[in-house]
């Protein structure tokens, strides 16, 4: 009961420690980094009077149920991540903020993103590769880099209206995405971005896009229609469509063909008027 504690590393990798007994009331403020990583538990509630959770502070292969403080409104980074049995998980409606990679390498198949959440760090749901729906509540404002990146199993997405890039390797790996809106806010379109997504048979641009950086289309393979809305062709670079599909085509706005034409790179695409 006195214990206020759990330092750095304490528990860290003991795999056939299966039961964690916390007497109540408890007067646990803290677990440290690292503190329970790679344990072999199957659930674990956090106490209430914890007020604090390092980064990596629990995980486990055999983890399944992961509960945090009700009063806890920013969880930490990596706060359930490989955590491989853990196929669900409820955010509480006061939750503000969740760290980098909270939910990376889980077996998460869906996920509700509660109103006061506006942010999704970077590597969210990295490696979730039972991931196939995410619905948001409230307006999201930006997708850090590498928050779907191999989520194999996802088939469709909406980015939210309001975000205006999208980062590096965001969707990189989403092999079976084969429907993906954009909305009218995007501005830019990062590195590996889309990079694999094998599946993605046609894709509209929308007319504010003025940066597609490299790599962001490449091993795209099944892309034969893509659809740019802008007037002035984005900048892209040689590498960003790589390893595309020898029969795509690139469809502009009639006015700008020419323009598309006699651009370095994008006159290197076969270029078409949208019909």
């Amino acid at each position: 009961k006195s214990v206020k504690s759990i330092g750095d590393y304490a528990f860290q990798k003991c795999s056939k420690l299966a039961t964690i007994d916390i007497e109540q009331p408890s007067s646990l403020e803290e677990v440290g980094n690292f503190a329970l990583l790679g344990i072999g538990v199957t659930s674990f509630v956090y106490p209430e009077t914890v007020t604090k959770i390092g980064m990596y502070a629990l995980s486990g292969d055999n983890l399944a149920f992961v509960k945090f403080p009700s009063n806890m409104e920013d969880y930490p980074a990596n706060g359930v991540a490989s955590c491989k049995a853990l196929t669900s998980f409820e955010i509480p409606s006061n939750v503000k903020t969740l760290g980098e990679n909270f939910f990376s390498s889980t077996a998460i198949t869906e996920m509700v993103i509660p109103e006061k959440i506006t942010a999704l760090p970077k590597g969210l749901f990295y490696g979730c590769k039972s991931l196939k729906k995410v619905t948001f509540k409230g307006k999201i404002t930006s997708i850090g880099s590498q928050c779907f990146q191999n989520c194999v199993e996802m088939e469709e997405f909406t980015v939210p209206d309001g975000i205006t890039k999208i980062e590096n390797n965001t969707f990189l790996g989403a092999e079976k995405m084969t429907r993906l809106i954009l909305p009218e806010t995007l501005v830019t379109i990062g590195g590996l971005a889309f990079q694999n997504m094998s599946a993605l048979p046609e894709l509209v641009i929308p007319k504010g896009v003025t940066s597609i950086e490299k790599n962001a289309f490449s091993g795209v393979a099944a892309l034969t229609k893509l659809t740019v809305l802008a007037e002035v062709p984005p900048t892209i670079t040689s590498t960003t469509f790589t390893r595309t599909n020898e029969e795509l085509i690139v469809y502009v706005p009639a006015a700008y063909v020419e323009a598309y034409k006699a651009n370095q790179y994008w006159g290197k695409l076969n270029i078409q008027p949208i019909q």
